[in-house]
């Protein structure tokens, strides 16, 4: 009990020792974020309504006797919606990954390096972050794809959050393979210290992400930047803090060898 408020109050004094920077930190993240996927979400709320629009032109064309036209007409309007299909497929399959990933990699290695006081250069560092983020993304994605099951997908989440927290904590300017090598045998050893404050922590970005979640539904990016609900904000900045305090904890943990 003694070792574990020693823990805490030295977390809480990491803490205070670049909270407001932390802090910013984690909010740029979140509305970063969230405003690229409001972005998102409004192109494509305008290319399916475009779409929609098309659908009596083409029950018409459908009810058309002459197949010649009927093939001419219907190509037409393939030629003319091709465009703006390969655009936002564009978007969604290849800028939105990158963005997302570069989001994650830049603002999670800022704050994960403020924590640990890392003396490697912020630009190195994050390069070095960035091939196990891309790596965690696929492995997520794929899972995604290859079931429904909203639990199997938790557990995989929470596995690579897990292991992916202990590599950004580990990382200095060692090789990548080998740190990745250090974090799975750390983290397996060290699992019962660490990875209760590491689920609770991914339990405050899932209420986040839910946070996230409602603001992205509701909102448009206009209606974003003029909301003024005190609830929301109060709720977000106490997660955030949150948030920051398990990772300075979690960050003492991993490194008392």
């Amino acid at each position: 009990m003694v070792h574990e408020k020693s823990l805490m109050g030295k977390a809480f004094n990491k803490l205070k020792e670049n909270l407001f920077y932390l802090f910013i930190t984690q909010l740029i993240f979140l509305f970063l974020n969230l405003f690229y996927m409001i972005l998102l979400k409004d192109s494509m709320h305008t290319y399916l309504t475009n779409l929609q629009s098309l659908s009596p032109n083409i029950e018409s064309i459908l009810n058309t006797t002459d197949k010649a036209m009927q093939n001419a007409q219907l190509e037409q309007i393939l030629t003319n919606i091709g465009p703006s299909t390969q655009t936002m497929m564009f978007f969604l399959f290849i800028i939105t990954p990158v963005i997302l990933i570069l989001i994650w990699t830049i603002f999670q290695g800022l704050i994960w390096k403020t924590i640990n006081n890392k003396k490697v250069s912020t630009m190195k560092y994050l390069q070095l972050c960035l091939i196990p983020t891309i790596l965690s993304f696929i492995i997520i994605i794929s899972t995604v794809y290859a079931t429904v099951n909203i639990t199997i997908n938790l557990i995989v989440i929470a596995i690579i959050y897990y292991f992916l927290a202990i590599f950004y904590n580990l990382q200095q300017e060692g090789r990548i393979a080998s740190t990745l090598k250090e974090s799975i045998l750390l983290g397996i050893r060290k699992f019962l210290s660490i990875a209760p404050y590491v689920l609770i922590m991914f339990m405050s970005s899932l209420a986040l992400f839910w946070v996230f979640l409602i603001l992205l539904l509701k909102y448009t990016i206009n209606e974003l930047v003029s909301l003024s609900s005190l609830p929301i904000l109060i709720y977000l900045c106490i997660l955030i803090v949150l948030n920051i305090f398990l990772k300075s904890i979690v960050s003492l943990r991993i490194n008392q060898r």
